[in-house]
């Protein structure tokens, strides 16, 4: 552990505060609570909102739901902070403004509906001048928009006796005969809807100004309700009906996390990526009718998809890889050079120890090595230093080396002088005598070197 601890210790250390520093500069976790803006209970923002908020809260994530007055109120709330999300017509932004909001796209169609009483016919908007029109309370989003359609049709609001009611209340008050005309907003799947459709006394107008009108007002679409398309029974509508739609789009806070907002954009593919009674399969979600600036993080779903990560984890874990990739550069930066470094530092470590534990043994080995018997050099013993008496106690193994440096020349000298010998003894007037005699001498003192010290060349 000290070893481990000695190396790793301050790469250890290095990274941790690497992470640290890294973690200053992730990205904050998504918020575990949300508050989304629906509309009037029984509506189709009300239905609509119902289906995301289930969608986020199988992610975990609280999800607070806000009745309101309709698009301006969803609008309204997601300025002021008092929601996260909403439900909000397009065509508002004009008017009421959008700083602080970004749209992720338009879901679904909204149409404008024109009943009026089948006993006064009407063949255009112009007819309108001079009746009783329910166009909506101040400040709602089918009150702008029918203010704004009527008076591009010449229509101003001096032409016709105006009425706050709208949505069902309108629908009952035309039923009643207390109003002439209802303009009003809605899908073709209300209940309400379908209900003025089916009534033998309202008529439904088809404008034929709704292709010149999508052409002025880029978030409004020209959509056909076709023959028998609510009802094949029953053939509703009796006939092909030419509709001008504004579209119901997804609002957020500017600062809302991108997380929560790609979760909101899986669940509008989801919902509204099938199709519907106005729009084919594949029209939306789409950020082409938003009149709000579309938000970064639906610029890039709508460009590449789901991430890669979302692609393969699932939404907590992805949420998380991508938030950490920060931290990937440092420790990178870190961890490699220390890894390649720390195993060097043990070599080198254990090499050192290794020499230096043969350095010890080899002069333990020399000052404490195997005893040798005591033995007491004759005194006719040559005066070289090999022959020289030492105590017993410093006698070991050490001095084989020196003695067989010091006995190497005798051996090679005595045979050298034999060879010698044998080459000059049958040379007349040669002096092979002597020079027997004196390899003869260096033979001895070999030999006697051998026989007291163990020397072996």
């Amino acid at each position: 552990m000290k070893q481990f601890l000695r190396f790793y210790g301050a790469p250890i250390v290095i990274v941790l505060l690497g992470l640290i520093v890294a973690f200053m500069f992730m990205a904050p976790a998504p918020p575990k609570k949300v508050v989304i803006a629906g509309g009037a209970a029984g509506g189709a923002y009300a239905a609509t909102v119902e289906s995301y908020a289930k969608a986020l809260r199988e992610q975990n994530i609280e999800v607070e739901l806000l009745s309101t007055a309709g698009s301006v109120d969803n609008l309204a709330k997601i300025k002021a902070k008092q929601a996260d999300i909403a439900i909000v017509q397009t065509g508002l932004a004009a008017d009421f403004g959008s700083e602080g909001v970004r749209s992720l796209g338009a879901v679904f169609y909204e149409p404008l509906w024109v009943f009026h009483r089948a006993a006064a016919p009407m063949d255009e908007l112009q007819d309108i001048a001079g009746r009783r029109v329910a166009i909506g309370p101040e400040g709602s989003g089918v009150r702008a928009l029918a203010t704004l359609l009527l008076r591009e049709a010449g229509v101003t609001p001096d032409k016709y006796t105006a009425s706050p009611l709208a949505g069902q209340e309108a629908a009952i008050a035309l039923k009643a005969g207390e109003i002439d005309v209802a303009l009003v907003v809605s899908g073709p799947t209300t209940g309400w809807i379908a209900d003025l459709v089916g009534d033998g006394n309202i008529a439904l107008l088809s404008m034929r100004e709704a292709h010149a009108l999508a052409r002025r007002h880029g978030y409004l679409d020209e959509v056909a309700l076709y023959r028998g398309v609510m009802d094949l029974a029953a053939v509703l509508p009796k006939e092909d009906i030419t509709l001008i739609a504004p579209a119901a789009q997804i609002v957020v806070r500017a600062d809302l996390h991108p997380a929560i907002q790609s979760l909101l954009i899986e669940a509008a593919f989801r919902e509204h990526a099938g199709g519907s009674l106005l729009a084919d399969a594949g029209r939306f979600p789409t950020p082409e009718l938003s009149d709000i600036a579309i938000s970064d993080e639906a610029e890039r779903y709508y460009k590449n998809g789901p991430s890669f990560l979302r692609r393969i984890f699932p939404y907590s874990v992805a949420n998380f890889l991508e938030r950490a990739w920060v931290l990937v550069i440092p420790l990178v930066t870190l961890i490699i050079p220390l890894v390649r470094a720390a195993p060097r530092s043990i070599a080198g470590a254990s090499a050192a120890r290794s020499m230096s534990g043969t350095m010890i043994y080899a002069s333990w080995r020399r000052r404490v090595g195997r005893p040798r018997r005591r033995r007491i050099a004759p005194k006719s013993a040559p005066s070289w230093p090999i022959f020289r008496r030492r105590p017993a106690r410093s006698r070991c193994q050490s001095a084989i080396p020196t003695i067989s440096i010091a006995c190497a020349p005798i051996s090679a000298s005595w045979r050298s002088c034999w060879t010698s010998w044998r080459r000059r003894k049958d040379t007349p007037g040669s002096d092979a005598a002597a020079l027997l005699s004196r390899c003869r001498g260096l033979w001895a003192c070999d030999a006697e070197a051998k026989a007291r010290f163990g020397y072996r060349r």
